[in-house]
C-alpha cells in the first residue's frame, strides 16, 4: 500500500482508497498518481556561498582540535565537517522538482545518484534530468 494526497485537502491516505476519510472526496481513476518519473531544473550552482561555507567549517574544525578534551571541542568539530558538507552542495550546485511518488516538491543534490523523499520517504533514482520511481 502506497500513500498519496488527497487532492482536496491534501491529507495523505491510502492509493487504494476510493474516498478521502478526511474530507470525503471521491477518488476516480484519474485522481490516482500515474506520474513514476519527475523532470529537474537546472543546476543551480552557488561557488561563493560554497567556498565560504567550507572556510568556516575548516576553520571550526581548526577551532575544535584544541578543545577536543573538552566535549564541545568535539561537537565544533562534526559542525565544521557538516559546514564542508553544505559547502560542496552548494558549490556542485542543486535541482528542484516533484517527487515521482508524492509529487511534493524537492531539492536534489546535482551529483546524486539517488534520492530519499523528504516527505513520502521513498527512493527514486536519477535518469539524466529526471526522477525516476523504483518499482
Amino acid at each position: 500500500m502506497a500513500l498519496m494526497h488527497c487532492p482536496e485537502c491534501s491529507r495523505e491516505i491510502s492509493d487504494k482508497a476510493e474516498s478521502c476519510p478526511g474530507c470525503g472526496f471521491v477518488l476516480t481513476k484519474d485522481d490516482l498518481p500515474k506520474a513514476r518519473r519527475s523532470d529537474l531544473s537546472e543546476v543551480k550552482k552557488n561557488p561563493a556561498t560554497g567556498t565560504l561555507y567550507i572556510i568556516i567549517g575548516i576553520i571550526a574544525i581548526l577551532g575544535g582540535i584544541p578543545l577536543i578534551s573538552i566535549i564541545i571541542g568535539i561537537f565544533v568539530i562534526i559542525g565544521g565537517f557538516i559546514f564542508i558538507g553544505i559547502g560542496m552542495n552548494n558549490i556542485s550546485g542543486t535541482q528542484t522538482g516533484n517527487c515521482p511518488y508524492c509529487n511534493q516538491s524537492v531539492t536534489v543534490s546535482a551529483k546524486a545518484v539517488t534520492f530519499k523523499c523528504p516527505h513520502c520517504k521513498k527512493i527514486s533514482t536519477r535518469n539524466s534530468n529526471q526522477l525516476e520511481a523504483i518499482d
